[in-house]
């Protein structure tokens, strides 16, 4: 072999020495910025359900980029901690902090009487959540013709645009401050005159609630968020003032109106009258009583009195919350009295924890893991009262 060709081989080998070196420093670096996104995610978003972050490390020709987004202040500066202080600089921040600085606004109301939310700008994702008309929400973002929003109990996902109408801070006030009434039936419609031979404006469903213009014998001259109007037949609504004086809450009354959704079919992620969850129906049933629970049955478990559950379910009293479940926390239902509860598995209906009822079921009542009592626990952590939302006032 001659010295240059000895030379050539030695410096091949340097060369191939050095870049598998540079190649595992990178890699160590690349895992140890994955492990300190994970720990902030940790440590400021335990749930994304509730707050965004979408974080990722990128690799681009030999430089690292964190990209992404999130909703969190305090792990968005911790972000930027760990980008000035990364190793040689080769990390760069790119995590966009919600909401979007391009929004025309943050503020929406909703539009229609159930407005669905998925978990991916596009109509052929999860239903997770829906919100009903009425209802101001939180924008954070928008993608094409998708915004992506906050409701009051704090859920976050996507919703079209038909479905929300974009306001501006002065006109969310305007809303918030105006007379409002909330429909109490199950379904209804607004009419474009005082007739039901009118033609119809928009279906409503119980909980809508609509801005009043006028008020006489027997109809609710009303607005939408968009600026529709028409007529509402008194007897299935009420104002939102009645109905903040005249909602009695407690388990009885809990239970009775459960048991007036008896039939409904389950609709995963509905919350509204069209369809129900299991989370959802008891968020609907709670709602009605202006009371606005978590979406999720693994997040209605954290709150609330907790009620020792034994064999001869005793201490149980209407309108506690039955959770079932095996490692974790997987369905939810209403207690009604004499071991009967009521859910929504398939559709709304009552089974009993008793094996000597007809109804009995035995899964769930080998299931049942935790009960919590609601009404005992009002305006607490979890569980805010509606006439107190910031959201609605």
């Amino acid at each position: 072999m001659t010295l240059n060709l000895k030379k050539t081989t030695i410096l091949l080998f340097v060369g191939m020495v050095f870049c598998f070196s540079c190649s595992t420093v990178k890699k160590a670096t690349e895992k140890n910025i994955k492990q300190k996104i994970q720990e902030i995610k940790n440590e400021f978003i335990p749930d994304t359900r509730v707050k965004i972050f979408e974080v990722e490390v990128a690799s681009r020709k030999g430089k690292l980029y964190l990209e992404g987004a999130t909703s969190s202040k305090e792990a968005y500066e911790k972000i930027e901690e760990t980008t000035e202080s990364s190793t040689g600089k080769n990390l760069t921040n790119r995590v966009k902090l919600l909401p979007d600085d391009n929004l025309e606004s943050v503020h929406g109301i909703i539009n229609l009487s159930v407005g669905n939310i998925r978990s991916k700008p596009n109509h052929a994702s999860t239903l997770i959540t829906q919100a009903l008309m009425g209802t101001p929400v939180k924008i954070y973002e928008k993608d094409g013709w998708w915004y992506r929003i906050q409701t009051p109990d704090r859920y976050i996902g996507w919703i079209d645009a038909s479905g929300i109408r974009v306001v501006s801070k002065t006109k969310l006030k305007n809303w918030k401050q105006s007379g409002k009434i909330i429909f109490t039936g199950h379904y209804g419609s607004v009419y474009k005159t005082k007739s039901r031979d009118a033609s119809p404006v928009s279906d409503v469903v119980m909980g809508d609630i609509l801005k009043l213009e006028k008020n006489s014998n027997h109809w609710y001259g009303v607005s939408f968020p968009d600026g529709r109007s028409g007529y509402l037949m008194k007897r299935k609504a009420m104002t939102i003032s009645e109905w903040e004086d005249q909602t009695e809450v407690t388990g009885e009354s809990i239970a009775d109106l459960a048991r007036s959704f008896m039939g409904i079919p389950y609709l995963w992620g509905g919350t509204s009258i069209k369809g129900l969850d299991c989370s959802g129906f008891v968020k609907t049933v709670y709602f009605m009583h202006g009371i606005i629970l978590q979406r999720d049955a693994s997040q209605q478990t954290k709150h609330g009195e907790l009620i020792p559950v034994k064999d001869n379910y005793e201490a149980l009293k209407p309108g506690d919350l039955l959770f079932f479940g095996e490692n974790r926390v997987t369905h939810v239902g209403i207690y009604i009295g004499d071991h009967q509860f009521i859910h929504s598995s398939g559709l709304v209906k009552i089974n009993s924890l008793n094996e000597n009822d007809p109804n009995y079921n035995e899964a769930r009542a080998n299931s049942l893991i935790r009960v919590r009592r609601i009404v005992n626990s009002l305006g607490e952590k979890g569980i805010s009262l509606f006439k107190e939302n910031p959201y609605y006032q």
